[in-house]
């Protein structure tokens, strides 16, 4: 199907098109070629609602989380957190840990050039708050050692997470990752 600007009889209509195309092509530049700017002076912004240009922010911060966590770099991963972010999971059983633990434990994993693993984010649902937003997602977590026959397993996993708007960007305040399925040990 094409579609002719000129032959619409609601140029608004055509003006709004064009506008949302030309949008919808910047958001997907920042995806593919954006990068996420690493600060620690960060102050919290009022949000009231969110602009396009958050949620492609937001989307980046997602993707910067999990590139940072499947090549093992503690201090990107970080770096998608406030100072005084805190992360939760099964290893912690549900506590809250502070950014210099959930660094240790990713400098631990090992430097890798390539990711390895796997953590494909996805269904992200962002709902504003007076805050900034809270943000859930599930993922399914790749990676690990093939079994006897070759075969890789993934699990799993959902994440809530609240997110606030600092002066050096979109940054998770807190995040939990359940993995599995209820009831399973690392739930």
């Amino acid at each position: 199907m094409k579609f002719e600007i000129e032959k619409c009889k609601e140029p608004y209509r055509a003006a709004s098109v064009l506008a949302a195309l030309r949008y919808i092509g910047v958001a997907v530049l920042l995806l593919v070629g954006g990068g996420l700017s690493v600060s620690h002076a960060q102050q919290q912004m009022a949000v009231t609602k969110l602009t396009p240009e958050d949620y492609v922010q937001i989307y980046q911060l997602y993707s910067a989380y999990s590139d940072s966590l499947d090549t093992g770099n503690g201090p990107a991963r970080v770096a998608t957190f406030t100072p005084d972010g805190t992360f939760s999971s099964f290893i912690s059983k549900h506590v809250p840990e502070t950014m210099d633990i959930l660094l240790k434990r990713t400098n631990a994993y090992g430097q890798k050039k390539v990711p390895v693993g796997g953590h494909m984010l996805m269904n992200i649902h962002l709902t504003p708050t007076p805050e900034g937003a809270n943000g859930t997602c599930y993922a399914i977590l790749g990676g690990g050692k093939a079994d006897a026959d070759g075969h890789f397993y993934s699990s799993p996993a959902f994440y809530t997470d609240t997110l606030v708007k600092t002066t050096a960007g979109w940054r998770f305040k807190t995040r939990e990752v359940f993995i599995g399925t209820p009831g399973d040990a690392n739930y």
